[in-house]
């Protein structure tokens, strides 16, 4: 297994102590949302062999240390899931539209390395 966040045994421990949100994605749902006009940041001849070998090595170790899980729909409603349910533990620190900007930085992010691996 390539490294991720997830690898290693050390990481998982820490991230068990905090609130772990995984957002389960089915495969066929990522190669649509790749079909949206963004290109992946690899270059990969099989993106579905890809993605099943990735689903096939973490998507355990995600669930063995998630504090929530939720199968992805579409951002609003994952966010709105994902609102409720850390309203209801009494864990929301944050307002909707704090969750929504932080996605959007990430979002940002994305595009920015995207830009740059395509650049060169």
């Amino acid at each position: 297994m390539e490294e991720s966040v997830i690898a290693t045994e050390e990481n998982r421990k820490l991230l068990s102590s905090e609130c772990v949100i995984y957002l389960k994605v089915s495969i066929p749902a990522q190669l649509e949302r790749m079909k949206g006009g963004r290109t992946p940041l690899l270059s990969i001849a099989d993106m579905k062999a890809f993605l099943d070998k990735q689903h096939l090595e973490r998507d355990h170790l995600f669930e063995e240390i998630a504090t929530l899980t939720i199968d992805s729909i579409s951002v609003e409603e994952d966010v709105n899931k994902i609102m409720n349910c850390l309203s209801n533990k009494n864990m929301a620190k944050q307002s909707k539209e704090k969750v929504y900007e932080s996605f959007d930085e990430i979002v940002e992010w994305y595009d920015d390395a995207r830009t740059k691996t395509l650049m060169e």
